[in-house]
């Protein structure tokens, strides 16, 4: 089982790998009353299924984190990646393009190395920035994230690209977005829901 990026095993293991983790202490207490639940359920059948087969229900093969299921060691995940403040741009009909903000931090360097969406067939990381006396934008390959820093994708700077859109981007409506963040050559993925705000007097950064 995966929590918090952490292989936690099964049985006994489960535990002890979750006192090693660190990061998330409360994966033992999850775990503890996981188990505690399984074990008077399966104690209480009256049917004939072995005990064995019957906790195994209880017992999954991997834990899902952050929407990727992972099994690999604890140090599978060399960052821990937290994102605040998204959103996106509300659009009009006909209107192509929007764009998605926020902002990242991650306990160990790592890149933003693409972003993709259920929703959205194309999605790029770009840059805007002054070539000379013009401001252009192109797409960037990937976002440095420097270990226990904020960087904010905003309007003029890093932000994401959501393209060839199919329909419009309402107020208040829910973009999914995918983070692909790459950390001592491993990559991991994280979920993120923008929340689309209307372009009328909309403040080019999210209020603090």
């Amino acid at each position: 089982m995966i929590f918090g990026g952490c292989w936690l095993g099964g049985g006994s293991r489960q535990l002890a790998a979750a006192r090693e983790c660190g990061k998330w202490p409360q994966a033992a207490a999850t775990l503890a009353a996981l188990s505690a639940v399984a074990t008077r359920h399966c104690d209480n059948l009256t049917h004939r299924i072995r005990r064995a087969d019957c906790l195994s229900l209880y017992t999954p093969a991997v834990w899902i984190v952050d929407g990727e299921a992972h099994e690999t060691e604890c140090s599978a995940w060399a960052a821990h990646v937290s994102v605040t403040d998204a959103w996106a741009r509300a659009t009009l009909p006909g209107q192509p393009v929007s764009g998605a903000y926020m902002k990242i931090k991650s306990d160990a360097d790592a890149r933003l190395v693409s972003v993709s969406s259920p929703a959205i067939a194309q999605v790029e990381v770009h840059e805007m920035r002054m070539d000379g006396d013009v401001m252009r934008m192109r797409e960037v390959k990937a976002v440095d994230l420097p270990k226990g820093q904020v960087v904010t994708l905003q309007p003029g700077g890093f932000h994401i690209m959501l393209m060839n859109l199919k329909k419009p981007i309402a107020a208040g409506e829910i973009v999914p977005l995918t983070l692909v963040i790459e950390s001592g050559g491993k990559r991991q993925n994280v979920e993120v829901k923008a929340e689309a705000r209307a372009m009328t007097g909309m403040p080019q950064q999210p209020p603090r």
